[in-house]
């Protein structure tokens, strides 16, 4: 993990990992809160990833906001065995026949790299891959951001002249839907914003 920590920050892409946890600290209260602000959750799959209470707690904390899933393997080979036959691996951990079917469900839905084999195998190339669609990922959720950036700028202008109350309510409700860690809600909200925005704008032309 250390290695590709490292090629990702050469690359100009910023990571944070349990590692990092100052001495003392909850390792939740340091890495959720981090995880709370990234774009991507990057799981690196292998046998120990699959066994680590810790490690599905991460997972299900970025699924439930809503994270971009990037997972890497490490091995394919040892982590599709324990996919695949649960059961075996009981004696490793006790719950796995349990926790399988939720890990399907969170990662089957997202391509993997590499598909098959060991991510080392292959060192240089995997890597350029996944530099390139970790940039291409957090490019988008920049504009994203930006986007919404300026949808909050233009409603509080807009809500702060309070000339149509029906107008301001809706426009705090789309606010308030800006606020969720969905980005889908978030941009439905901000392409409802504008129309209010421009509706307003008609509004004030027709009054002068």
């Amino acid at each position: 993990m250390h290695r590709l920590v490292d090629a990702l920050e050469e690359n100009g892409i910023s990571t944070v990992d349990g590692t990092r946890v100052p001495s003392g600290m909850d390792w939740r209260h340091y890495y959720f809160y981090a995880l709370s602000r990234a774009h991507v959750y990057l799981p690196i799959l292998s046998q120990d990833f699959l066994f680590s209470a810790s490690c599905e707690d991460e997972m299900t904390f970025a699924w439930d906001k809503h994270k971009i899933f990037v997972p890497v393997t490490h091995d394919s080979g040892p982590f599709d065995a324990v996919m695949q036959n649960p059961t075996s691996f009981v004696p490793r951990r006790a719950n796995i026949e349990m926790v399988v079917p939720k890990l399907q469900s969170f990662l089957n839905q997202r391509n993997r790299y590499p598909p098959v084999g060991r991510f080392e195998d292959d060192w240089d190339s995997n890597v350029a891959h996944l530099v390139g669609i970790l940039s291409t990922l957090l490019a988008t959720a920049t504009q994203k951001k930006m986007e919404i950036n300026t949808a909050y700028a233009v409603a509080t202008v807009t809500d702060s002249r309070k000339e149509d109350d029906m107008l301001d309510h809706d426009l705090r409700m789309l606010l308030g839907k800006m606020d969720s860690d969905n980005w889908e809600v978030q941009l439905d909200a901000l392409g409802s914003l504008r129309f209010l925005c421009h509706k307003r704008d008609l509004r004030i032309k027709l009054r002068k």
